[in-house]
This record gives C-alpha cells, structure tokens and sequence, in this order.
C-alpha cells in the first residue's frame, strides 16, 4: 500500500483525534471552575480564586479556538480528499474510499454495506489506495514540470 496516499486520506483522521484531545483538555479545564476544582489547600502563592477564574477561562477559550480552528482546517482537508478520490476512475475504488475516509467506516462495515467480504474490501481498498497514490504522484510531476 501506497503510505503517503494512506497517510493523505487519514489526514482528517488525525484532525479528529486531535479535536477529540482539545475537547477532553476543555472538560478537564471547565471542571476545575467549579467550586471543588480551586484547591485552597496547596501553597500559599497559589493566588486569589479570581486570578485562577481568569487564567481558566482563558485557557478555555484558547482550547476552544483552536476547536475552531481544527474544525475549519478538517473542512478544507475533507473537501481536498474528495476532490483526490474522485480523481480515482473505479467506481468501486471511489466508493471503498470515500465510505472509508469520508465516511469513517471500518472495512468490516464496508463490506456489510457493500454486501461483500472484508476480505475482498480489504485488497480493493488496498489497490484503491496505490490508485490514489499514482493520481499524487502524477500530480507532482506535472507540477514540476511547470516550474
């Protein structure tokens, strides 16, 4: 299997798991404003429980604009895998990857939505995959050959 065309199409893979960490990191953070989140048992320099409010929500409201900011960024990249998978000729081809990278289906529920095995979704995928991966680099030689 193609592992840069793999790692491109799990790009918004990894933009939801990183979400998924701000968003814990922000439960984590919105839990320490309520009464039983101030500690008035550690140091002494700990500070006012207003100075703690403060720092807190601005914690939370940079956690939360990079949320937004990680969400935009997940769009844009959707939208450039579509536009690469539809590239791929193999009806077939399209649909495995789009229901895998789009969709965020296993190959085990492909092949149940396809009615097929997982076993014969896994070999499409994976050819689907060196697919995408000629379409890219295709992509670049073209784009040298212009500079």
């Amino acid at each position: 299997m193609n592992q840069e065309a793999h790692d491109i199409l799990n790009a918004v893979r990894v933009i939801d798991l990183q979400i998924l960490r701000l968003m814990s990191k922000k439960k984590m953070l919105e839990s320490c404003l309520y009464p039983s989140g101030i500690r008035y048992d550690l140091d002494k320099v700990q500070g006012s429980p207003e100075n703690q409010l403060e720092k807190l929500t601005g914690e939370i409201f940079e956690v939360e604009r990079k949320i937004r900011d990680l969400y935009s960024s997940k769009l844009d990249k959707a939208a450039e895998i579509e536009a690469l998978i539809n590239q791929v000729e193999s009806e077939e081809f399209r649909t495995i990857l789009m229901l895998r990278y789009i969709g965020h289906m296993s190959i085990n529920k492909i092949a149940e939505s396809m009615s097929y095995s997982p076993d014969w979704v896994y070999k499409k995928h994976r050819k689907a995959v060196d697919e995408v991966g000629k379409i890219m680099k295709a992509r670049t030689m073209d784009e040298q050959m212009y500079i």
